[in-house]
C-alpha cells in the first residue's frame, strides 16, 4: 500500500511540473521580428528589425540575445531594435572573440525624412554676403581663405567671442556656405578660431568633409588640452544642411559620430 501511495504522489509530482512547464510555455508567446541586414557606411553590418510587440523592461535581454543569435560574423555589428511602440534600441557588438559582449543603448533613431539634397552653386560674392550676414552675431568675427598643402584651400573663421565650445548648427552653416560656393572639391576643411570662456586661451575646430567617402571630421584643440576627435561616417550634404536646425550631424546611431584616438 506504501508503494502504491508513493507511486501515486511521484505520479502527480511528475504530471504538476509538466503542467507548470507547458503553462510557462503558453503564457509567454514567442516574440517575432522582421529583419533586414545592410551596412554602416563604414562596411560595418548593420541588422534592423521590427518588432510586432510593445517595448518592456524585461525586452533588454531578450534583444542582447537575439542579436548574438543573429550575428552576421565575428567582426563589430550594430542591432537596431524598433518596437510597435516606436521605442527604439541600438545593441552594439565588439568582436566575437572580445571580452564584453556589446553594449545596448537607447536610441532616437529615424530614417533621414530626405538625402536628395544637393548643393546649390553659389557666386564667390554670394558666399561671402552669406558668411558676413551669419558671423555679424558675433562682434568682430571675420573669415579667410587661405591655399593649404593638404586641402588646396581652407576657409578659416575667427570670431573673436570667448566660447565654451562650437554649436554643430553654427558649424553647419559655415560648411554649407563653404560647399555651395565650390560644390565640385573632393575634400573641405574649415578651421573655426574662438576664444576660450575664461578668455586665457584658444579654441581651434578643425571640420574636414569627404562627401565622396561621406566622412565629417573634427578635431578641437584646446591650448594645454589633449585634442579631442569625432568623426561622423555619414556625412552628406543633407545632414549638413539638416544640422543647422537640429544641432546633430546624424539622427541614426548606425552612422554617428564616435571619438577617434
Amino acid at each position: 500500500m506504501r508503494k502504491l501511495i508513493c507511486l501515486v504522489v511521484i505520479i502527480f509530482i511528475a504530471l504538476g511540473m509538466g503542467c507548470i512547464s507547458s503553462s510557462e510555455t503558453t503564457d509567454k508567446p514567442a516574440i517575432s521580428a522582421e529583419m533586414s541586414i545592410s551596412e554602416t557606411p563604414d562596411e560595418k553590418p548593420l541588422v534592423e528589425y521590427s518588432v510586432a510587440a510593445p517595448y518592456s523592461e524585461d525586452m533588454d535581454e531578450w534583444m542582447k540575445e537575439y542579436a548574438l543569435d543573429h550575428r552576421t560574423g565575428d567582426g563589430e555589428e550594430l542591432h537596431l531594435f524598433t518596437f510597435s511602440d516606436g521605442k527604439q534600441f541600438e545593441y552594439w557588438m565588439n568582436a566575437a572573440s572580445a571580452s564584453e559582449k556589446g553594449y545596448l543603448y537607447p536610441s532616437s533613431w529615424t530614417e533621414e525624412p530626405d538625402e536628395s539634397l544637393t548643393p546649390i552653386k553659389t557666386s564667390e560674392e554670394q558666399c561671402i554676403e552669406n558668411l558676413e550676414a551669419f558671423l555679424s552675431k558675433w562682434d568682430g568675427a571675420y573669415f579667410e581663405m587661405q591655399p593649404d598643402d593638404n586641402f588646396g584651400e581652407k576657409l578659416y573663421v575667427y570670431t573673436g567671442q570667448p566660447l565654451s565650445g562650437l554649436r554643430p548648427s553654427d558649424a553647419a552653416v559655415i560648411l554649407k556656405n563653404y560647399i555651395d560656393y565650390n560644390p565640385d572639391r573632393d575634400t573641405y576643411c574649415v578651421v573655426i578660431q574662438a576664444t576660450t570662456a575664461n578668455g586665457r586661451g584658444t579654441i581651434f575646430n578643425t571640420y574636414g568633409y569627404e562627401p565622396k567617402k561621406k566622412i565629417l571630421f573634427k578635431s578641437e584643440i584646446i591650448e594645454s588640452v589633449p585634442a579631442s576627435n569625432t568623426m561622423w561616417t555619414d556625412a552628406t550634404y543633407t545632414s549638413i544642411v539638416n544640422a543647422i536646425e537640429t544641432n546633430t550631424f546624424t539622427n541614426h546611431p548606425g552612422k554617428m559620430g564616435y571619438p577617434e584616438s
